[in-house]
């Protein structure tokens, strides 16, 4: 006797459906008509955790610092800042970001709407005072930038929620995802 069939979770035909639009996206420089070769994520580091104590200097009071007298000048060739980073600030669009039972990992990706070839992409996740940070490299499609597949192992992360956010950087622009909320079991 059969057994009828269990409905499939959308989360199961996500992942395959964004990978079908990616394979079918037209790279730069290509002909109409002309096929190319699929991609394929290639991690560019391996994830890695970090635990980081707070400063000691965190918990000790602040002390007063003297201001320059009124109509005071800086001197010649002085300068108070570091320059701001001349990289143009973009939005990342985070596509999907999820724990991925099969695969047994946290996975997520994401795009910027410019094309660039040089780009970087960095997934972090943090819980608590634990960081773990996967990169892979970004490419550019048609009329965006896409971020490969970010994964980070089970073996890399404890149980419960984690906070992940992505970011892109590139010789000529940067940008930061909106944060979410990965359970990991």
């Amino acid at each position: 006797m059969s057994r009828p069939a269990r409905p499939v979770p959308r989360a199961a035909w996500l992942l395959p459906a964004l990978v079908l639009l990616g394979a079918c996206t037209p790279q730069p420089g290509g002909a109409p008509g002309a096929t190319t070769s699929p991609r394929t994520a290639t991690p560019t580091a391996s994830p890695t955790l970090t635990t980081t104590p707070p400063s000691p200097d965190a918990t000790a009071p602040s002390t007063p610092q003297q201001s320059a007298p009124p109509g005071a000048q800086p001197a010649p060739g002085a300068t108070s800042a570091p320059p701001a980073d001349p990289r143009k600030r973009t939005t990342l669009v985070v596509t999907f970001g999820a724990w991925n039972s099969a695969s047994g990992a946290v996975e997520v990706s994401g795009y910027v709407p410019l094309v660039e070839g040089d780009g970087t992409c960095t997934l972090t996740l943090t819980q608590g005072a634990s960081t773990v940070t996967a990169r892979s490299t970004a490419y550019p499609d048609a009329s965006s930038t896409s971020c490969d597949l970010l994964s980070v192992p089970r073996a890399s992360l404890g149980p419960g929620s984690w906070q992940a956010s992505v970011d892109y950087a590139s010789s000529t622009s940067l940008a930061t995802s909106t944060p979410l909320i990965i359970e990991v079991p």
